[in-house]
């Protein structure tokens, strides 16, 4: 019975889940070249510049999601709020896989981020049954 205890306070110290997907996605070697974020960021303000949408409001709601991936004190005044849980860093190596993720380097790990958002997904389901 000790033994399990000991397993159970060790279990309290270690990293969770999700810090070691935030770990794992920080350290994206394409991260250490901005290069290919601010390709993105300009395709984000082309595409915001070119946006049909006639609804002011609608539009202002798009900027204001974009300006929160790019800017990184927009990101965590969004993680302090709680509507955000990744770091702002680790977002970005989110969004990097999921935008490549038919190219040869990033399928792997985008099937395992999709593994992951899938057993999340059945956990939740599971905890309202």
């Amino acid at each position: 019975m000790e033994k399990k205890s000991e397993e159970f306070e060790r279990t309290l110290t270690e990293p969770n889940l999700l810090t070691l997907v935030c770990r794992w996605l920080e350290s994206m070697p394409v991260l250490q070249d901005n290069t290919i974020w601010d390709q993105y960021r300009r395709a984000a303000d082309l595409w915001l510049e070119e946006s049909t949408e006639t609804d002011i409001s609608c539009l202002e709601k798009r900027r204001d999601l974009m300006d929160s991936l790019f800017k990184c004190d927009q990101h965590k005044r969004l993680v302090d709020q709680g509507n955000r849980k990744f770091t702002h860093q680790a977002l970005k190596g989110a969004i990097i896989l999921r935008t490549y993720r038919h190219e040869k380097g990033y399928a792997l790990a985008n099937r395992i981020l999709d593994s992951l958002v899938d057993i999340d997904t059945m956990l939740s389901k599971w905890r309202f049954i």
